[in-house]
């Protein structure tokens, strides 16, 4: 339950560096995922933006056909970086309210039902789309969103 509250508390604030301290390796890049596609959606509309992200994307080494995210990667700094050039180039209707979206949503998102076994955990996360299930996993002591 902790680490949900510190997960949702963060998400509000837009704290991205103590966000991704609650999330696993797999959890922080599905977020680096789901920012660099929309950041890559909303470029489309204009070649100088779209040039300016394929730099971005290039500098994490997110472009290319078989483009894949180093083990080593800082993946909280490089979501930092994607999420602050959605923020700042794109309109809103294109992702550039991705945070302020998310930060809303997770604000009226509230927790049920945690279900601890062993070192794996769930529980339900209820907010305005509907609820869905959100997954732990205890490494060395500590409870992760997974």
């Amino acid at each position: 339950q902790d680490a949900a509250r510190g997960f949702k508390d963060a998400t509000i604030n837009r704290n991205w560096e103590r966000v991704f301290a609650y999330l696993t390796r797999k959890a922080q890049e599905a977020m680096v995922g789901a920012a660099y596609i929309t950041g890559a959606y909303g470029a489309q509309t204009d070649l100088a933006l779209a040039q300016s992200y394929a730099t971005l994307a290039e500098k994490h080494g997110l472009s290319g056909k078989d483009a894949e995210l180093k083990q080593d990667a800082d993946l909280t700094q490089i979501y930092i970086e994607l999420v602050g050039w959605i923020e700042d180039n794109l309109p809103e209707e294109h992702g550039g309210n991705l945070t302020a979206m998310m930060a809303e949503q997770m604000a009226a998102t509230e927790f049920s039902d945690f279900k601890v076994d062993g070192d794996r955990a769930r529980a339900q996360m209820l907010h305005t789309e509907g609820p869905r299930e959100m997954r732990f996993k205890k490494i060395e002591g500590r409870w992760f969103i997974d």
